[in-house]
């Protein structure tokens, strides 16, 4: 059996062994190509018919660049790094993995709440130093009755929420595009989540309208013991205004496992505040997501090896007779 296809994935962590079984069906060469930067694409994956990739950057160059590509999936919810736009127009299909890792998110989310009521990070540092005691950590409070805020309600915080209720907090919820929401939340407008909320958490996807809707404005309107936690991008927050805030004691702390431009460097000055957590944009790892991860990936390439579409296609509309493999 002669190999008809080419499929190239640009992401270590999602390339396994266990991925060239199924492809095999469907007379497809799976290839791992490591790509980082644009002129690594162009260079390594230019006559791939399919590309399994995270976070590599495609942009309109990128894709021009593309000579046999007809399909993209992206191992991840968000699609910011590919420019749908200009795939539209090449007759790229695009698509995503939508809620392989809302467990890990999720229990993330979690971690980050109890990390930064119970302040463990800050005290593990300062025993570190030699502080034992606990009057740098004053005040802590009980999380019973406080309130939380979710900015965003779609599948991690839908399996968030059954998580929260042993701590017994008061729920609000900020997203207008949903009508129906679960009856223990409360459905408010974000200035009435900003001015009430202890913990505020960032859940939305980004796009061109929320990019920054954190700002100035927003941290003024915040309790000075409120919390905020991102986990989904770092653009959602206006970081300068972050960092004022912090500077202000405006609010209590920050728990980021995204930030603007990551990797994070050392002299970055949120890594200047020990009430500030952040991790390396892992709130989606663990190795089940992984495998969960590279399998449904490869299962939608199957599908569309074989003339269908993908689970969750972002630009359906250019998978016509004309467009298939």
């Amino acid at each position: 059996m002669g190999v008809l296809h080419s499929v190239v994935v640009t992401d270590p962590r999602y390339f396994s062994k266990s991925m060239e079984g199924l492809l095999r069906g469907v007379k497809a060469e799976l290839r791992l190509t490591p790509c980082h930067s644009e002129a690594e694409v162009i260079s390594q994956v230019s006559n791939a018919e399919v590309i399994i990739t995270t976070s590599a950057a495609f942009s309109e160059r990128v894709l021009e660049s593309l000579n046999r590509c007809k399909f993209i999936i992206r191992c991840g919810v968000g699609i910011d790094n590919i420019d749908v736009k200009a795939a539209t127009e090449k007759g790229i299909l695009v698509a995503y993995l939508s809620d392989f890792y809302i467990e890990d998110v999720s229990n993330h989310i979690l971690a980050l709440i109890l990390n930064s009521s119970r302040k463990i990070t800050f005290t593990d540092r300062l025993v570190r130093n030699g502080k034992y005691t606990f009057k740098r950590i004053q005040p802590i409070w009980q999380l019973k009755n406080r309130v939380l805020g979710l900015v965003g309600f779609g599948k991690i915080s839908s399996c968030l929420l059954p998580k929260l209720q042993p701590f017994h907090f008061q729920v609000l919820v900020y997203d207008p595009y949903i009508s129906i929401l679960p009856r223990e939340v409360e459905t408010v407008d974000l200035t009435s989540l900003l001015q009430r909320a202890d913990f505020i958490v960032m859940n939305c996807p980004l796009t061109e309208e929320n990019r920054g809707m954190i700002g100035e404005r927003e941290f003024s309107l915040m309790k000075p013991g409120v919390y905020i936690i991102n986990t989904a991008r770092g653009a959602l927050i206006d970081e300068v205004a972050l960092i004022n805030a912090l500077r202000k004691k405006r609010i209590a702390g920050a728990a980021l496992d995204t930030i603007v431009k990551e990797p994070v460097t050392l002299d970055h000055p949120l890594l200047q505040f020990g009430n500030v957590i952040i991790t390396p944009h892992i709130a989606w790892y663990s190795e089940d997501s992984l495998e969960e991860a590279r399998l449904r990936a490869t299962e939608d390439v199957v599908k569309v090896l074989k003339g269908d579409l993908p689970k969750y296609p972002v630009n359906p509309e250019v998978w016509t007779s004309s467009h298939k493999i």
